[in-house]
């Protein structure tokens, strides 16, 4: 599919619960985005309080989903509104679903968790599915050592700076490569990411520099999907060779660490 002097549409969401972090990360990207293509345009969906303090880049826009806050039992409720867990999050949900399908985006940016909080995320994502839609997905995280991860397999280091991927073509620019919280361990060809019986991490050279297969092994600590516990995530935890996990592509920023 080519996209040469074509309108791009992009979704990126943003895990808004806590700080400015996210926030200023994504819009960040989005900025970056639209300064490297004129025909790039950019709808953030975010229920972050402060976002409206931000200065918006032109061709950027936000959809402000409803504000939610965690428990101390680690659950969502809303933060603002007299409604209970079942209806914000519904809420929530339905406001993302139809933002995606009326917006109609070539490129969907995730930030941190692959199906939002608490799913939110899952109901769109079914729909495109059902529905043929040509949109890809690449999911973000923050505290990978590696430089990004790029591609249908979300296996190959990328290069330049964040953002910088065609939209609509399962490539996506890297942050560049800092020293985050990860694990070590490398993995060979030969070891099997449990994606599927005939899912094996491509062979090397392992590292994090332009064209290098990122190791299996790298690690860090974060929220897997639909978890509101912390633990351990894996690179080979959204390696994807065979499609059974409908993930696209997968992109570390790690541009904060400097």
């Amino acid at each position: 599919m080519t996209f040469l002097n074509e309108p791009k549409r992009i979704i990126v969401y943003s895990h808004d619960t806590f700080g400015l972090g996210n926030i200023r990360r994504m819009l960040a990207i989005a900025k970056s985005l639209v300064d490297g293509d004129q025909n790039v345009s950019v709808l953030i969906l975010s229920g972050s309080p402060m976002l409206h303090a931000f200065r918006i880049s032109p061709r950027i826009d936000y959809i402000k989903l409803p504000c939610l806050t965690r428990t101390m039992s680690g659950d969502y409720e809303a933060k603002s509104l007299n409604l209970a867990h079942n209806q914000i999050l519904r809420m929530r949900s339905n406001l993302i679903r139809n933002s995606i399908i009326d917006f109609d985006p070539d490129l969907i940016l995730v930030d941190k968790k692959p199906f939002g909080v608490a799913d939110e995320l899952a109901n769109a994502f079914n729909d495109l599915k059902r529905l043929g839609h040509r949109a890809k997905l690449v999911l973000f995280g923050d505290d990978a050592g590696g430089g990004g991860a790029t591609g249908g397999n979300g296996a190959t280091a990328g290069a330049g700076q964040t953002g910088s991927g065609q939209a609509g073509s399962g490539q996506a620019g890297s942050g560049q490569a800092a020293s985050g919280q990860a694990g070590s361990g490398q993995t060979g060809s030969g070891a099997s990411t449990g994606a599927g019986m005939d899912c094996m991490w491509p062979a090397g050279p392992y590292g994090v520099g332009q064209g290098d297969t990122l190791p299996s092994g790298k690690s860090w600590q974060g929220y897997a999907a639909g978890s509101t516990q912390a633990g351990t995530v894996a690179l080979a935890d959204f390696y994807d060779c065979d499609g059974s996990r409908g993930i696209n592509a997968v992109l570390f920023d790690t541009s904060q660490f400097g």
